[in-house]
């Protein structure tokens, strides 16, 4: 099995840049974007990798509960200024990568913004669970249950690498949140946690100065995405079809689709049956087939932006 797995993540790494090590629940996957995270989670290679880490000696389930929320439609997204981040994009390393095991025994989602821009070094999320979301409302709390022996407030001197751990507040896009900051003693550079919404988030700054001005500008956003979704984001054949019974995508495929992911479904009731909803040029109805010119007007009624379109 162990051998296996080394071979199935080497060539993933061929396909998506990941890179793999000896020891496969150490791996950590390398991605040059979002959409080709998204790409890795819809794969068959997945699979294998959560088995791994089930099987693990202290296997929480962490990673397979984190693949379920990325299917699922749970993605946070770092944003500035209501924009994904600029990323790093230097050769040689790459902009976003996932670790199956890490800090706190944990899954984590990294991101790699451009410093020079920013003063931030690296964002990283682990999600949380439901019951850890609500029932804690500092910080050190938070992550007091989740690892109680981890450097906190009450025990950094226990630690000889830490300066100083404390309690502040920071500024973002919308909120403010109730931080914990980490001083060591020979890196100049903060670790800054705080939680939004469902993830534990931990900033990384590029020097001994908090960017407060770049995060006064700073959020996330949940990248919507579904199976048929996860598809059409690899630029790969819908492999639902099937949502008109047929294996060859078609315009309907494309409104099943575009429903989703602005997440309107219900106001696409407004258009009709969505195959009806296609048809409603004079062209397509002379025809029979839908045409580019139908996918405009669907797309009017579901954003309600008649007159802007027209105009």
């Amino acid at each position: 099995m162990k051998k296996q797995l080394i071979a199935l993540i080497t060539a993933v790494s061929v396909t998506f840049g990941t890179t793999a090590l000896t020891e496969p629940h150490f791996n950590s996957f390398y991605f040059n974007s979002v959409s080709e995270l998204i790409d890795f989670v819809s794969t068959e290679a997945i699979n294998e990798v959560i088995e791994f880490m089930d099987e693990r000696p202290d296997g929480n389930g962490a990673f397979r509960k984190l693949v379920s929320e990325l299917k699922n439609g749970s993605l946070y997204v770092p944003k500035h200024q209501g924009e994904e981040i600029f990323y790093r994009n230097q050769e040689g390393f790459h902009n976003v990568m996932l670790f199956p095991h890490e800090l706190y025994s944990n899954p984590w989602i990294m991101y790699f913004p451009d410093k020079t821009q920013s003063g931030v070094e690296r964002i990283s999320i682990m999600y949380l669970s439901n019951e850890i979301q609500s029932n804690h409302e500092h910080i050190s709390e938070l992550i007091s249950e989740i690892a109680p022996d981890a450097p906190n407030i009450h025990n950094y001197s226990e630690y000889p690498r830490f300066t100083e751990i404390y309690i502040s507040e920071l500024q973002l896009k919308e909120r403010k949140v109730n931080t914990l900051v980490h001083d060591l003693k020979n890196d100049v550079r903060k670790s800054i946690f705080f939680a939004y919404d469902g993830v534990l988030v931990m900033i990384l700054t590029e020097d001994e100065k908090i960017p407060h001005e770049w995060l006064k500008e700073f959020s996330f956003s949940i990248a919507k995405y579904c199976d048929v979704c996860l598809l059409c984001v690899s630029n790969k054949p819908l492999g639902k079809g099937q949502i008109i019974g047929s294996d060859t995508p078609t315009i309907f495929d494309a409104l099943e689709i575009l429903k989703h992911i602005v997440g309107m479904d219900s106001e696409i009731a407004k258009c009709g049956n969505a195959r009806e909803a296609a048809l409603i040029t004079a062209e397509s109805k002379a025809t029979g087939e839908p045409t580019i010119f139908d996918v405009l007007e669907i797309l009017k009624c579901i954003v309600g932006m008649d007159n802007a379109i027209d105009g």
